[in-house]
């Protein structure tokens, strides 16, 4: 190849095919000298900060998974990078139980986009990683939520902890916790939105909170809104009568609404929530309850009121699809809202003596599937997503 030598490590079998294999790569465009596994990976991360598809933040843990899992392989330069590795990597990895099969997968994704950043680049011939076999992650079964009373409760008590506050918490102008509570249960928030939430993302006028996609408000950090299957909605949430009364109680904080005088860090989070938490669940006796488990509160009481899954699944930022799965036992049917025995605007009351995580009635089949017609008729789904959807609910049967 014009007097210079590339090398390229490759797996074969036989001599025979490392020798077929070996004149094929001889007929492709040279490929230009990389650097050291770290070298590039730094280049990688810096590119897509600057392309503004990573932030600051963030970039800083993709960085640290690339060359950790890298240094597990034993690959110290792209070339060393083989199927046998990949697999063997991941294999380790998952059978440690030290991490979740999605967060392994997860894993895998990072190190395929850095590939295809090299392979672009000519530094690389092919990404070893799309070929790697990988399990399929395991469904999130949690299924933990609070109904509406229970929701009421749980923001009384925060506003007690809040005026009984030590020494330590004197200098909070307002309840923290239970602000949390209500960004989190009452508009269906996820911590990290609620992190990254401003003043200027609150309407009073219009009575709703306004979730963009994106936000590039701090410059050393993008925000983006997560969606599954890298689906991102923006989002209009009606406020609720608890968050009006809350914010022309004690105001909208600016920049931020949590914490508005803290800025972004070197974490992930704006601002470190978990311990804080979880003392606070603990002392309302819920136990082993979690910030997101309150999301789950707004999805199924939402539901549960009446609210169009359509609706639902755009405030959450969710798809439609993922919004039937884990909402649509919550429907009320026909004869539940004529009636009139549709649960308020959190969900239906949990029969006496029942807690956090008790059955709401579910909906006939043929409800279902006469809903899922409509939606199909519509145009709120495709046909694809319809068939699939109505083949689960009959598998059911």
């Amino acid at each position: 190849m014009e007097g210079r030598k590339i090398s390229h490590t490759f797996e074969a079998a036989t001599e025979a095919e490392a020798v077929a294999i070996a004149m094929e790569l001889s007929t492709r465009p040279e490929v230009r000298t990389a650097g050291a596994w770290e070298f590039e990976a730094r280049r990688y991360i810096a590119s897509q900060v600057e392309a503004g598809r990573l932030s600051r933040n963030y970039s800083r843990e993709r960085l640290r998974v690339i060359l950790r899992e890298a240094e597990r392989m034993g690959v110290g330069h792209p070339g060393e990078l083989t199927l046998a590795r990949a697999q063997a990597w991941y294999d380790e990895r998952v059978s440690s139980g030290e991490l979740k099969v999605g967060s392994v997968n997860h894993y895998v994704l990072h190190l395929l986009g850095f590939e295809k950043w090299m392979a672009k680049a000519g530094k690389v011939l092919d990404p070893v990683m799309p070929r790697v076999r990988t399990r399929e992650a395991e469904e999130n079964t949690r299924e933990v939520w609070l109904s509406a009373e229970e929701v009421g409760v749980l923001l009384e008590t925060a506003r007690r902890k809040f005026e009984n506050r030590g020494k330590r918490w004197e200098r909070e102008r307002w309840p923290y916790e239970e602000l949390w509570v209500l960004l989190a249960a009452e508009c269906g928030m996820r911590g990290g939105e609620i992190d990254a939430a401003r003043g200027d993302w609150v309407d009073l006028a219009r009575g709703v909170m306004v979730v963009p996609v994106e936000d590039g408000f701090d410059p050393a950090r993008i925000w983006r809104r997560k969606g599954k299957r890298g689906v991102r909605r923006r989002a209009m949430i009606p406020l609720s009568r608890r968050v009006r009364a809350f914010f022309e109680e004690w105001g909208v904080g600016e920049p931020y609404l949590l914490n508005p005088e803290a800025g972004w860090g070197a974490g992930p989070y704006r601002v470190e929530r978990g311990k804080r938490l979880r003392l606070f669940f603990g002392s309302a006796g819920l136990g082993d309850f979690t910030g997101h488990d309150l999301r789950r509160s707004f999805g199924s009481n939402r539901v549960g009121a009446g609210v169009p899954l359509e609706k639902v699944a755009n405030w959450m930022g969710i798809s439609l699809k993922v919004a039937w799965e884990r909402y649509a036992r919550f429907v009320p049917d026909d004869g539940e809202i004529e009636a009139g025995t549709v649960g308020p605007a959190g969900g239906a009351e949990l029969e006496a003596g029942g807690g956090p995580g008790e059955s709401r009635p579910v909906r006939s089949v043929a409800e279902r599937l006469r809903e899922l017609g409509e939606l199909l008729e519509a145009g709120l789904i495709e046909r694809p997503e319809f068939e699939e959807l109505r083949a689960g609910i009959l598998r059911e049967v």
